[in-house]
């Protein structure tokens, strides 16, 4: 994936120029081009595409571009590629143009009450003002018109240019061949010209500082990576430009520092704020041999941490690319705005020329040419493809942040729409619903716990299978220093069955009851009915035996979430059904299920991979709109053929490449919080497009004079362009707006 920031886009027409030229490049598999931040991301065939060409494949249009790094911020706004000196020429311009554009503005609103030296004066006052707000100020409108006309393209900057220029350019016209008396043949309309510059120059700063605001979550991910890490470097500490880390090499990370790279810990004990990362606020504890990601902060102690990858390949920067390529995608609602963008603008201007056209040939005969020329600017400044081409973008952008704050990362835009309309949602058992993790919850025995204990200790250390990670942590809890382990010799598995060891006690066994019948130890009648209860619940059972005598029975479980039932209470209040889709046995599956407040006959396991998938599509064919919640191996495929795919953050790589969504809070509640922010946002997709479109289908007429014959209500150039200016402004207040009560409406996890 190639990511680029593209300058110089005005509108939803550029926007659309630059990604259907993109496509058109060899190697190019997919594009999608954002105007609200400006950025173009394109999947490309390596081999066959590069960057370099396909900066020039924009260049060639009339735009500039550049590639954008993982851990660099992007452009924000448009423009923003820019250098300083650019960037103040811009705010010159937009000075220049308020200062200029309002005595002119102001002179001719009194109607002729305010007169300097003679009415003729006043006017030629009027054209001096305005000339440097229209070619000076207005210059970067008409250069872009300029530049896509040599493309047969037209854009945003067309229709700014062509009002600007012709309102003054006529209004000059008519001043010059009838001076005393130019108002009573042409119309003048020097102050529309110059208003309509300054508020679109205006209008363009306050979209850009919205747009900034809107991608800020990006902004903040790319500051949590630090520029220089300090080293350990034969046993001395060297500062050193993050960049040069490499994997292998030792970290120091005092309090108060955050992490460059991805590492493990090797010394030192502390905690780490992750909050940023996964939107849970309470530091989490490290020691030796956890893992730590870039960009998180230490909190408390001194740590060394050995770099498991470059700062370029780490979690952080991974996120970043993620959120890009998200913020730079569709939703499908947007597909029609889209092809009505494309052609929008070449629309509007044959419309203008039929406006003017119809009323110089059927308008009353003494005000002909003034209508002519009022409606026909009008229409050309009122039509606005920007709020079409804003409308969705800024959402996602908005969207995608709200939902990164709370450890939730977007992968397509197209998830948000599908999520929204979510009729079912499967959940995977083993670290969904459950944290993949077994421990010991029941216990019988027939000697002192701790005896069992010790047993279990000398044959499970060492051992790294998930079972005897669970004993292990039973009996070291139980033993707690309080006497030696058994001495165990020379431990041997049997693999997938349990293990065994010789001591001077008699021989050591800890397996399955299975194993241990097989080498003639028996469950004793005392602990058989507890055995068999705790298998009928699908429980995993282990056995200890000393000589030809069963100790214990330990029953381990995988230990359920604690917010599972809330998650599921709050999925099932959304009105989604919640089925559960695992390939455990069938009363591990139920017995899981039935502590998330799940009912047993919406519990189907064991389930393979094949099944998974089957199930899925059979629902999907019965008409459902199918979530899939899963975080292992076999959970790839349902997740990629859901309609959205919710990957748990902690799982399988190759499962959260698989998902549209990624859960990196280690909290199923993020669930529901994901689907509960969709339905937001696709509202606010919803009023954005009802605004945009109906903005337009309602302003053009009134700018065309439909009113006219009736009312006498005629809508100025400068008025127009004014309603043009603010229809893009509010449709992105409109997304901050519904970001800001998203913010408010799901509080952050803690």
């Amino acid at each position: 994936m190639v990511q680029l920031a593209v300058t110089g886009m005005s509108c939803a027409a550029c926007a659309a120029a630059v990604e259907r030229r993109l496509l058109r490049e060899p190697g190019v598999l997919g594009a999608s081009v954002n105007l609200a931040s400006a950025e173009a991301s394109v999947r490309v065939d390596g081999a066959r595409a590069g960057e370099a060409a396909l900066i020039e494949a924009i260049r060639g249009l009339g735009y500039d571009a550049r590639a954008i790094r993982a851990t660099e911020d992007g452009p924000g706004e448009p423009g923003a590629g820019s250098d300083s000196s650019a960037r103040r020429l811009e705010s010159l311009r937009l000075a220049v143009a308020l200062g200029l554009a309002l005595p002119v503005f102001v002179v001719a609103m009194a109607h002729g009450r305010i007169v300097i030296g003679s009415e003729r004066m006043t006017l030629w006052m009027q054209a001096s003002l305005s000339a440097p707000v229209v070619f000076w100020c207005g210059w970067p409108f008409i250069r872009g018109a300029v530049a896509g006309a040599r493309r047969r393209r037209a854009s945003m900057d067309t229709l700014v240019a062509l009002g600007a220029v012709s309102a003054w350019v006529l209004s000059a016209v008519a001043l010059l061949r009838a001076p005393a008396h130019a108002h009573d043949t042409l119309p003048i309309h020097f102050e529309s010209g110059a208003v309509v510059v300054a508020l679109v120059l205006l209008g363009k700063r306050l979209e850009s500082r919205a747009t900034r605001g809107a991608s800020s979550a990006v902004a903040r991910l790319i500051s949590l990576s630090p520029r220089t890490a300090r080293l350990l470097v034969d046993g001395r500490e060297v500062e050193r430009p993050a960049a040069e880390i490499r994997a292998g090499d030792m970290l120091v990370v005092r309090p108060g520092e955050r992490f460059a790279a991805d590492g493990r810990v090797t010394f030192g004990a502390s905690a780490a704020d992750e909050s940023m990362l996964t939107g849970e606020s309470v530091p989490v504890e490290k020691g030796p041999g956890d893992d730590v990601r870039a960009g998180t902060l230490n909190t408390t102690g001194v740590l060394h941490a050995q770099a498991l990858r470059p700062p370029g390949e780490s979690t952080l920067s991974r996120l970043v690319t993620l959120m890009r390529e998200a913020q730079s995608s569709r939703v499908p609602l947007a597909r029609f705005a889209d092809r009505l963008s494309a052609v929008f603008v070449p629309i509007v201007l044959g419309l203008a020329l039929v406006v003017a056209g119809v009323w110089l040939a059927f308008g009353p005969e003494d005000e002909r040419v003034r209508l002519a020329v009022t409606t026909g600017l009008s229409v050309l400044v009122v039509s606005c493809p920007c709020a079409l081409g804003l409308a969705t973008p800024i959402v996602v952008m908005v969207a995608s942040g709200r939902l990164a704050e709370r450890g939730i990362v977007l992968r397509r835009g197209a998830a948000l729409e599908h999520a929204g309309s979510l009729s079912t949602i499967l959940l995977d058992k083993t670290g969904t619903i459950t944290y993949g993790r077994l421990r010991v919850v029941e216990v019988a025995s027939g000697v002192p716990e701790t005896d069992l204990a010790r047993i279990a200790l000398a044959l499970e250390r060492g051992s790294e299978h998930p079972i005897a990670r669970g004993v292990l942590s039973w009996a070291g809890s139980r033993v707690n220093g309080a006497s030696d382990p058994v001495p165990a010799l020379a431990v041997r598995a049997a693999p997938g069955a349990g293990l065994e060891a010789d001591s001077p006690e008699g021989a050591l066994r800890a397996g399955s009851l299975a194993f241990l019948a097989s080498r003639g130890v028996h469950l004793p009648a005392v602990l058989e009915a507890s055995a068999r209860a705790w298998a009928d619940q699908g429980r995993t059972l282990v056995g200890v035996a000393r000589a030809e005598r069963v100790l214990g029975v330990l029953a381990l479980a995988d230990e359920p979430r604690p917010e599972a039932r809330e998650a599921v209470a709050r999925l099932e209040a959304l009105g989604l059904t919640v089925r559960v889709l695992s390939g455990d046995s069938g009363p591990a599956a139920r017995g899981a299920a039935g502590a998330a407040g799940i009912a047993p006959d919406r519990v189907e396991a064991p389930c393979n991979p094949e099944g998974k998938l089957a199930r899925l599509a059979a629902l999907q064919a019965s008409g459902e709109r199918v979530g899939m919640a899963g975080d292992g191996i076999n959970d790839a495929p349902a997740l990629a053929r859901a309609d959205v795919g919710f990957a748990m953050g902690a799982g399988a790589d190759v499962a959260v490449e698989a998902g549209d969504m990624t859960l990196l809070r280690d909290d199923l509640r993020a669930l529901p919080e994901s689907i509960e922010l969709s339905r937001r946002a696709m509202r606010a997709i919803r009023r954005n497009l009802a605004w945009a479109f109906g903005y337009n289908i309602v302003a053009i007429p009134v700018a065309a004079g439909a009113l006219y014959p009736a009312w006498g209500i005629l809508l100025s150039p400068m008025i127009a362009g004014g309603a043009m200016a603010l229809s893009s402004l509010s449709v992105v207040i409109s997304s901050l707006a519904a970001g800001a009560a998203m913010k408010r409406s799901t509080p952050a996890p803690g």
